[in-house]
């Protein structure tokens, strides 16, 4: 299924998108990425070639859910160059643009439903979950990804320690016991995802409360010694 191999920048190429590597480094020049950056990108579809290739697809088959498996192969193998589904933003839209790959017709979802797809097939292709789990997962999270939408952007980078750890006690007032430990686990499986996607530069899964702090969250705050008193004098 491959063709010839190709060498562009140094960068050997071989399978069913070898044939468009150098018109995509002569693309990313235009677009005024540097030598470095342009090489980088270079490897990269050298490196979806290959996959494609061995999976034995060609060029016109390659579809998000194939570019998240793609990406879910190179993490299991701990190839940083690949590990956040970003860096083949340029790659995608260069391949968009030559009609290779194509753009639904249907009405674009807005960014936190974008989100949410992208985390569902986070857990059910790199997780291995099960589809139910999946979405009690989303349905957990999706409070917390829907209060960072702004002006139709998707502001994830502004997550803070502070902001997880009030979103889980938030939700410890209003719900038992069981159903905020699960809030806390799809957090937690959240966080870990957004790091890997390269969204988050370090890890927050510990702002997530233990549990004693749900517990407290939902104890009523200490009455004053002035309503102690007051309390006592009402008549029985």
């Amino acid at each position: 299924m491959g063709i010839a191999t190709v060498s562009v920048l140094g960068v050997r190429a071989h399978g069913p998108l070898a044939a468009y590597a150098d018109a995509f480094a002569c693309f990313l020049a235009s677009q005024g990425y540097a030598e470095g950056s342009t090489r980088l990108q270079v490897h990269l579809i050298a490196q979806v070639s290959r996959w494609l290739d061995a999976e034995g697809l060609d060029a016109s088959s390659l579809s998000a859910l194939d570019v998240d498996r793609f990406i879910a192969a190179r993490r299991a193998r701990v190839r940083r160059l690949d590990r956040s589904r970003r860096a083949l933003d340029p790659l995608v839209r260069y391949l968009i643009g030559r009609g290779v790959l194509t753009v639904s017709a249907a009405r674009p979802a807005g960014p936190v439903e974008v989100m949410l797809t992208r985390y569902r097939r986070y857990l059910l292709v790199e997780r291995g979950v099960t589809k139910e789990t999946a979405r009690l997962y989303v349905t957990a999270i999706r409070p917390f990804v829907a209060s960072f939408e702004r002006a139709g952007r998707l502001e994830l980078e502004r997550v803070t320690g502070g902001g997880v750890s009030a979103f889980v006690l938030a939700e410890a007032q209003r719900r038992r016991g069981t159903s905020v430990r699960s809030v806390a686990t799809a957090l937690r499986s959240l966080l870990g995802f957004l790091q890997l996607d390269g969204v988050l530069q370090e890890s927050l899964t510990g702002a997530v409360p233990g549990v004693g702090a749900w517990r407290l969250a939902g104890l009523p705050s200490p009455l004053e010694r002035g309503e102690l008193r007051r309390g006592r004098l009402q008549p029985g």
